[in-house]
This record gives structure tokens, sequence and C-alpha cells, in this order.
């Protein structure tokens, strides 16, 4: 097809040079009936110019059907030039989707645990036998060394001097590439189960920190959190799925947590926005009930099989309950410890952040047996 191409008239030439030749024969009518003639010396004019046109209009058809397939051949060419083989290789089954998965919860709720967890999975062993790296989905999302990079970030960047279209379309390219990768690979991905974290991952903690609710400090460090309708909408035109974990955990552990890392300057401060960082986990829960997979206390443990499986790993061998053992070293605050981490002249201020987290807790576990009812999830 290429020589095909290479050695004969383009496509567009040919349409270009018939439209010419039928122009000019109209012309020359024109101008004969001008020039005086009688009325039985046009009428043999216009007989001949007609009897040449028929001709010249079934030529012209044939050309056009030959140049529509030199242009179609020549757009396919282009194609296929813009578009890496390797990365685009045909797909058998396009209704089946790569599943990625974000982990939503405040700070110091488990994050870290999570990415402990994933480092030694089955899931990054298969990723990067694919040759994926999530760890570049996480920087589009958070860029904390250049914030106008990252989707999230962009929003605190120190000029407004963002386009956050281009940001969108990197991220939906970004999650089509390694749905195309994986889809196309050889390599088998875990039998227990498997998707792609998106946060809670990075090798570079100072870049895109955790994702958490808030995320990093700084001044509008109470502004600082995921933005799950983008999120959505990015996953939703890359025809990919994502779904999301509900990560929750004793809220005395967590300001314990926040607190011993200086996160904050006072226990009032980190239990407003505790507060605040709650109701807005649940308004993105309650917004994509459809993409609810689990509900994860990170140190109770109750609802971490649903993230064994999502990191590749069967919940009910040895191998996962030795992993779990090693890194979920925690152990659940007494209540004297409680009584350190807030005074009890301070308990009405907590007590309306745990009244708040168990309507998050409550909702996702209504959310999460619906799924199961409805036959969605096992």
């Amino acid at each position: 097809m290429m020589s095909k191409i290479s050695n004969s008239e383009s496509g567009d030439n040919k349409i270009r040079r018939s439209h010419f030749s039928m122009r000019a024969m109209l012309v020359a009518s024109i101008f004969s009936f001008m020039a005086g003639y009688s009325a039985s010396q046009y009428s043999q004019i216009v007989n001949s110019l007609t009897r040449n046109l028929n001709d010249e209009l079934g030529r012209f058809k044939n050309e056009v059907g030959d140049a529509k397939e030199i242009l179609e051949i020549e757009k396919e060419i282009e194609k296929k030039d813009e578009e890496p083989a390797e990365l685009f290789s045909e797909i058998e089954n396009e209704d089946i989707r790569t599943r990625f998965m974000f982990l939503l919860g405040t700070e110091g709720s488990g994050h870290h645990l999570f990415k402990s967890l994933y480092n030694k999975s089955p899931v990054k062993h298969f990723l990067h036998k694919v040759g994926v790296t999530p760890e570049d989905i996480s920087l589009i999302l958070w860029n904390q060394q250049n914030k106008k990079q990252g989707l999230f970030s962009s929003v605190f960047a120190p000029s407004e001097n963002v386009d956050g279209d281009v940001i969108f379309r990197k991220l939906v390219n970004s999650l089509k590439a390694v749905d195309a990768r994986i889809r196309s690979s050889s390599v088998l991905p875990p039998p227990a189960g498997w998707s792609v974290p998106m946060n809670s991952i990075s090798k570079e903690n100072n870049k895109t920190g955790m994702m958490s609710y808030p995320n990093f400090g700084g001044e509008a460090k109470s502004l600082q959190f995921p933005d799950l309708s983008a999120l959505n909408a990015a996953c939703e035109e890359a025809r990919v799925e994502c779904e999301y974990v509900i990560l929750h955990r004793n809220v005395y552990e967590t300001l314990h947590s926040v607190l011993r890392r200086d996160f904050y300057t006072s226990m009032l401060r980190a239990t407003k926005t505790f507060s605040s960082m709650v109701a807005l986990i649940t308004v993105d829960m309650l917004k994509f009930p459809e993409k609810i997979a689990g509900c994860w206390d990170a140190v109770g443990g109750e609802g971490v099989g649903v993230v064994a499986r999502r990191l590749g790993w069967d919940p009910d061998e040895d191998v996962w309950r030795a992993t779990w053992g090693e890194y979920n070293s925690t152990k659940s605050m007494t209540l004297g410890e409680q009584d350190k981490v807030v005074p009890k002249n301070k308990l009405v201020y907590v007590d309306s952040l745990i009244a708040s987290q168990k309507v998050m807790v409550n909702n996702c576990h209504r959310l999460l047996e619906q799924r199961k009812r409805n036959g969605i999830l096992p």
C-alpha cells in the first residue's frame, strides 16, 4: 500500500484535478453561448459538450472512487504513525475494564500502612512485570513541588495561570495507557483479585503525599484535599473502572497520630479540621455510591479482606496473614491513653467528630451491603 501511494497521484489531487476538468468544460459552454453563434450552431455545440460532459462525469465518478480509497489508506497510515503499536495493540474484550482504586480517609487514618502493604503485594510485582508505574498517575493528581502540574494541587498553585483541561486530558490519557498495556499484556494478574492503586503508593512522599483529607500542610491546609468528582470524570472518559475504599480509624488514635507529628498546633484545630474532612468524604461517598468497594478500619482490621484482594492476596491464605501481622503492629488505645490525648474538659469537641465519623462509616457499610445484594460485589 505504501508503494501505491508514493508512486501515484494522491487522493486529494485526483479529486481536485477532476473538479477542475469539469469546471473548464462548463466555462467553455458559457463562452460559446456568448460568442454569437446561431441557434443551430449553438445546438450542435451543446450536444457535443453534453456528450463530452457525460464521458467526463463517468471518468470523474471512477476517479473519485479510487481517490476515496487512496485517502482512506493515507489516513490509516497517518493514524498508525501517531499511535505506538506496542501500547495500543488490539484488545480482545473491550467490555473488561481495568480497575483502579483510591483510598478516601483523613490523614493519620492508615495511608502509610496501606503503602507498606502495597510495597510487598502481588499487585506491585504484577504491575512491575507489565511495565506499569502507577506512581505516574499519582503525580498527575498531586504535585506538591510543582503544584500547577497536578489536577488536585493546581488549585493551590502560587499563580492561577493553570490549565485544568490540559491536566485533565493528561490524566485521561495516562489511565488509558495503563489500561491498554495491562489488557494487552501476556502477564497474568494475581488470581485472588487486583486493582491499580492511585494514592498512598509514591516513593517520593514530598511530591504527592498520601492524598489524604487534608494533604500536606500550609496556610490552606483545610482546603487541600482530593477532588473526587474530577477523578471520577477522568475515569469515565478513559473507560476504566475506578473504585473507592473508605479508610477510617478510632478518632483518638487518629488525633494522636497527627499531633505527635506536629501536623497541627492544637488538638482543637485538628478536631475541627477532621470534622470538616469527614463530612467531605461522606458527601463524596454519597455522590458515587456505585463506586464503593470497601470500608476499612486500618487498625481494628474490619474490612481488610477487601484491601487484601485488591492488592492480589487471598485473605484466607497464610502468606497474607503473615504479612498483615507483620505490618499491623499498632494496638488499639486504652481508655487511659485516650484521656491523655483528649482531656475530659474538651470531650465536647471530639464528640462531634466521633458522631460525624460514625455517620460516614455507617453509610459506607450500608452502600457496600447494597452493592452486595445487587450482585455487584461478592
